[in-house]
Parts: structure tokens; C-alpha cells; sequence
């Protein structure tokens, strides 16, 4: 018997994620997701930055807040250079957070699901960071 190959479609889709959703889990990420294998070394800073209550908001309101190995090891290095790379770590800004949604989207629709769903926790918020700085899940 000769087995059928079955044609598939691949579209692209376009949805709106609202920025509160994000500042969410930025917050999470910060409070109890990323400690494994990030801290903050360094932000834009709230104080200057009128827009922002908390670290979390920084990344959303043109700021940013730069991101280092908190495992000793170092961050694994991407093959063609990661764009969000800085002295000391990776800069998790408004570009990266854009980028991050897209790969949670396409790479991890049941991560991007929950987040939409609001069925979203640590775990979705580490993946959302990490494909924001990384381009991809990493670490976990």
C-alpha cells in the first residue's frame, strides 16, 4: 500500500497582544521565572524615565534593562551573533520584546496561547524573555 503525503497550508497570522499583557509577564519573569539562568545587572532606570513605575515597565517605554548569566557558565553564543548582545550580557528592550512575541507565536503557540488565555506563569514568562534576548528557548 502506498501511503499519501499530506499537502499542508502555511499561513502567517496577525494578532494584537496588549501591551499589559507583556508589562505581566515581564514581571513575572523578573520576580520568579529567570533567576535560573539570569539577574539584572543593569537598567535604564525608572527614575528617569517617567513612563515607568517598575524595572518591568522599562523595556516597554524606551528603556531597557541589560540582562546577565546568573549560572556561572555564560550565555551559549548564537551562531551568526545575537543582536541583542551588549558588554555583559543581552538588552531586553521594546525591539527584543517585539521579537520574543514573534518567536513565542510562531515556535511555542501553546507558550504564546497561555499568555493570550491569561493562563500564562513563570514558565511562560522565562520563554517570552528568553526568545526575547535569545531568539529561542535556551535554557529549561
Amino acid at each position: 500500500m502506498t501511503s499519501k503525503t499530506k499537502k499542508m497550508f502555511s499561513i502567517a497570522v496577525t494578532q494584537e497582544v496588549p501591551e499589559e499583557k507583556v508589562q505581566n509577564l515581564l514581571t513575572n519573569g523578573f520576580d520568579h521565572g529567570i533567576a535560573y539562568w539570569a539577574m539584572v545587572q543593569e537598567d535604564s532606570g525608572v527614575d528617569e524615565n517617567p513612563e515607568a513605575e517598575w524595572r518591568s515597565d522599562l523595556p516597554l517605554n524606551g528603556g531597557w534593562v541589560i540582562l546577565e548569566d546568573s549560572t556561572g557558565e555564560g550565555f551559549p553564543e548564537e551562531g551568526e551573533g545575537n543582536p541583542f548582545e551588549v558588554e555583559g550580557g543581552v538588552i531586553l528592550n521594546r525591539e527584543s520584546v517585539e521579537r520574543g512575541l514573534q518567536v513565542l507565536a510562531s515556535k511555542y503557540p501553546r507558550h504564546f496561547g497561555d499568555m493570550m488565555s491569561e493562563n500564562d506563569d513563570a514558565y511562560t514568562a522565562d520563554a517570552l524573555i528568553q526568545c526575547a534576548v535569545f531568539g529561542d528557548i535556551i535554557f529549561g
